[in-house]
């Protein structure tokens, strides 16, 4: 047991550990700061940009994962060459299954009330400084 706490891939596959995790909760902490400071909080942004920012978290938590995963597998001498070209493939499979969703989704965001009555604001405010 002491032999593989103390084995130098069992240290990498550690250290890989640790680094996804340090990134993870930096890109988190980046991620609120820019939507907290960016938008001025009411209560429909302040719903909006919990949703956006745990919609981004888990998008980068799944990819870090899946990463952190193909590094460990790599480091034990698994061929992680297939597995990513599957996963490219995976990927690409999944995009084209879901497009109508995105734009649907994407549209819903642009063409809501409150989307539009924020950017009229804007704009008046913009065409009132000078």
């Amino acid at each position: 047991m002491l032999e593989l706490i103390a084995s130098e891939k069992f240290v990498q596959s550690l250290i890989v550990i640790i680094s996804l995790s340090v990134v993870y909760i930096i890109f988190n902490m980046i991620v609120k700061k820019m939507l907290n400071s960016k938008i001025r909080i009411s209560k429909i942004n302040h719903k909006k940009n919990k949703t956006i920012i745990s919609l981004i978290n888990n998008i980068v938590m799944y990819f870090l994962i899946a990463f952190g995963i193909i590094t460990i597998l790599g480091i034990y001498g698994f061929n992680t060459s297939s597995l990513i070209a599957s996963l490219g493939i995976i990927s690409a499979v999944v995009a084209l299954a879901f497009q109508d969703t995105f734009k649907d989704l994407f549209a819903g965001i642009f063409n809501s009330p409150e989307f539009k009555e924020e950017m009229s604001k804007k704009i008046k405010e913009g065409f009132n400084k000078k």
